[in-house]
Order: C-alpha cells, then sequence, then structure tokens
C-alpha cells in the first residue's frame, strides 16, 4: 500500500514537472496548472504541497530563477529578455523575486559569474603554467606520457595525479 503511494506521488510530482518545465515561461498560476492537469484547485494544492514540500508560487519561482541563472551567463542576453523568457513580464519585478530568492540583483549575479569565470580560467592558466615548468607537459599543451612513481617521487599528490591525467 505504502510502495503503491509513492510510486503515484511519483507519477504526480513527474506529471506536475513536465508541466511547469513546458510552461514556466508563461503567465501560469496555480488554477493554470492545476485545470491543464484536470485537477480541482482544492486538490491540486494539496498535491503539490504532499509533492513538492512548498507551495506553487514558490516551486514556481524558484524553478523560474534557476533557468535565468543559467541564462544570466551568456552575455549576450538582456536580463530584461531574459526575465521575460523565464516568465516575469516586468522586469522590476524578476528583479526583486531574483534578489529575494539568490541575495543578488541579476546585474550583480552576471558581474560575480563573470568573475568566477575569470577567476577559473586564471587558475587555469596557472596549472598550465606549473605544468610546463616542472616537465610534466610539453609546450604545445600535450600530456606527456608519465608513470605514477615519476610524480610521486616529484612529489604530486593524488589530487595532482588526477588533475594531469584529465589533460
Amino acid at each position: 500500500r505504502e510502495e503503491d503511494e509513492d510510486m503515484r506521488t511519483a507519477i504526480i510530482r513527474a506529471e506536475i514537472s513536465r508541466f511547469i518545465d513546458a510552461h514556466y515561461g508563461e503567465d501560469i498560476s496555480m488554477q493554470d496548472a492545476a485545470a491543464a492537469l484536470r485537477y480541482s484547485d482544492a486538490y491540486f494544492c494539496k498535491l503539490f504541497k504532499q509533492c513538492f514540500k512548498v507551495n506553487f508560487s514558490a516551486y514556481l519561482n524558484e524553478y523560474r530563477v534557476n533557468k535565468a541563472r543559467q541564462l544570466i551567463l551568456d552575455p549576450r542576453l538582456s536580463l530584461k529578455d531574459i526575465g521575460a523568457a523565464v516568465g516575469y513580464s516586468d522586469a522590476n519585478y524578476f528583479t526583486s523575486v531574483f534578489k529575494r530568492l539568490t541575495g543578488q540583483t541579476p546585474s550583480e549575479y552576471r558581474v560575480a559569474a563573470a568573475e568566477k569565470a575569470a577567476d577559473e580560467a586564471r587558475q587555469k592558466a596557472l596549472h598550465v603554467a606549473a605544468l610546463r615548468t616542472s616537465g610534466l607537459m610539453d609546450v604545445s599543451l600535450r600530456p606527456m606520457r608519465f608513470d605514477t612513481d615519476d610524480l610521486r617521487a616529484r612529489g604530486y599528490t593524488d589530487k595532482g595525479r588526477r588533475y594531469i591525467a584529465n589533460w
């Protein structure tokens, strides 16, 4: 009986998730979702809370902001267009919801993400320079063949060995 209930909940959760994934960019409400999935508003509200542990609007806002976070990484897209693409026709409301959920405005998030990407690129460049200097990588950036004993003799840890092996 409990397994049947878990299976039923998983099916309903998947059905609701598919609906939200297909329509999050539109102006949708809990009532729209309930009607589309053929539930009464009250029953859908209860089911949704049971499946997702939050109410519909909280879940939808979180979902939209997570989609917006992905889009913000593309500097070619305007923040206003991103807000509209994830279902917020009012740019100020988008900014307000985004800041409430992330602690940063979309602009601040974009700047921080760009700085993080630049830092990661600098770190990678430093690793490449260290590998070149150590003789573990030739100038053309192709990995050189080496054995683990050679690495251990040079003082490299397991973490370093995994990193080098990924080149």
